[in-house]
């Protein structure tokens, strides 16, 4: 089974991107319970309920599994659960490592939201640090919300945290990239860059 991460942080736009990719043929997971419904209904799909945070890893890891077995689908989408660290790459690690070469991890996918990236997401707070490392583990960074930024800013700034990045623009109005976006999940393009950060 194929298993590609969309990560970001909560209200990137991350569950939108997926309910315009998802298809009856394919598995979803999400990280809450209102996203269930964001999801069209003829797709296979589950929130995970979650306790400890340092635990998360391994309940994620029961989840694919519980796919895996139940649905036998060939490609699943999924949010991160969110962990004990900031970055989504941790997440994989159980995954890369109990999978037994059962599971292919495709690229992780990070959505941020273009309005941030116009703000100054230099200094160190914590929601600043998270977006950074969220953009240097990514192989591919979804820009959203892209209808009102300066998509050269924008560019510039992910391409400074992560130069080897392809960085896509979308728009939830235009559907702008769905088709690079989907081509990327089901291509059969590896994840690459958070495998170095592991």
């Amino acid at each position: 089974m194929r298993i590609v991460l969309v990560a970001g942080s909560p209200g990137s736009g991350k569950t939108t991107l997926i309910s315009k990719i998802a298809s009856p043929d394919i598995g979803v997971i999400v990280n809450n319970l209102e996203s269930v419904n964001l999801i069209p209904k003829d797709v296979r799909r589950v929130y995970f309920p979650l306790r400890s945070p340092c635990a998360r890893p391994r309940q994620f890891l029961h989840w694919i599994e519980k796919v895996h077995k139940e649905w036998g689908v060939d490609t699943l989408l999924a949010e991160p659960p969110g962990m004990c660290t900031e970055t989504s790459s941790r997440i994989l690690t159980p995954v890369i490592a109990l999978g037994n070469d059962r599971f292919e991890i495709g690229p992780l996918i990070t959505v941020v939201r273009g309005d941030l990236l116009d703000k100054n997401i230099t200094s160190d707070t914590s929601e600043n640090l998270r977006i950074r490392q969220q953009i240097c583990e990514s192989d591919i960074v979804v820009i959203s919300a892209a209808e009102n930024i300066d998509r050269g800013r924008a560019s510039d700034i992910v391409r400074r945290l992560n130069p080897d990045a392809e960085i896509l623009f979308f728009s939830s109005e235009t559907e702008e990239s769905i088709e690079d976006i989907r081509a990327a999940i089901f291509s059969e393009r590896v994840l690459t860059r958070a495998l170095d950060l592991i």
